[in-house]
């Protein structure tokens, strides 16, 4: 069967498409996350209205994604974002405190394996106040493991107030923010790392996965003893 195109109209001006941008975009924040990154193979309008900021600003709102300041677009800080929720929530763990430095809470963090050495274990808070986590936990200190990193740092502060953690970091404290941040930065996205174990642990930080280029990462007590390590530069 011969198929006549003629009848056929390719719409070159959006404007005359049934559905307008505003409605769309509405639409759009209720799609799945893993749908919203395939809208842009979908047809040319859709194309277009995913090409502006405004609706990847929107998105990263509506969906409290934590974006990286250094990424060039919205639409790869969206999906860099998005790819740092979908991670085990033990690194869940990890970015729930750099999101609370992000908000000026002075935590400390340790993390290392169990006497058998069977469960990662973290404990973050300060020397007046102490929790403990073990993966072998079925949530994150009470609270919904699946709920993204701004979320989970609200509900962390609804039960579990730190406004005494709430201060002016010493210059310890801004040292230890600096070397965590660029710990996770170095690792995989879904890496973890062991500072405490019950057996001898190398030189170095011992991490279940670098980042490529990432040759090893020192602890923070080799860091505060030399504040012009190479790794702080």
């Amino acid at each position: 069967m011969n198929l006549d195109t003629s009848r056929f109209t390719v719409v070159t001006n959006f404007d005359e498409v049934l559905l307008p941008q505003e409605l769309l975009e509405e639409i759009f924040m209720y799609l799945p996350l893993k749908d919203i990154i395939n809208i842009f193979s979908t047809c040319r309008y859709f194309h277009w209205i995913m090409q502006q900021d405004q609706v990847w600003e929107q998105l990263i709102e509506h969906y409290h994604i934590s974006t990286n300041e250094n990424t060039k677009t919205l639409r790869g800080a969206f999906i860099s974002g998005f790819l740092n929720e979908c991670v085990s929530k033990e690194r869940k763990l990890l970015n729930l405190v750099r999101e609370l430095h992000k908000r000026g809470y002075v935590v400390n963090c340790r993390a290392g394996l169990s006497p058998s050495g069977c469960y990662w274990r973290c404990q973050i808070g300060s020397n007046k106040m102490e929790l403990l986590y073990s993966s072998s936990d079925p949530d994150i200190f009470g609270i919904n493991p699946n709920l993204f990193t701004k979320e989970l740092a609200d509900a962390f502060l609804e039960k579990h107030p730190l406004e005494n953690l709430k201060k002016e970091p010493s210059d310890k404290d801004r040292l230890f923010i600096k070397w965590f941040d660029r710990v996770l930065n170095a690792m995989e996205r879904d890496s973890l790392y062991i500072e405490f174990a019950d057996y001898e642990l190398p030189s170095h930080l011992t991490v279940t996965k670098l980042r490529k280029g990432v040759c090893s990462i020192p602890y923070f007590e080799d860091v505060k003893e030399d504040v012009n390590h190479p790794f702080m530069l």
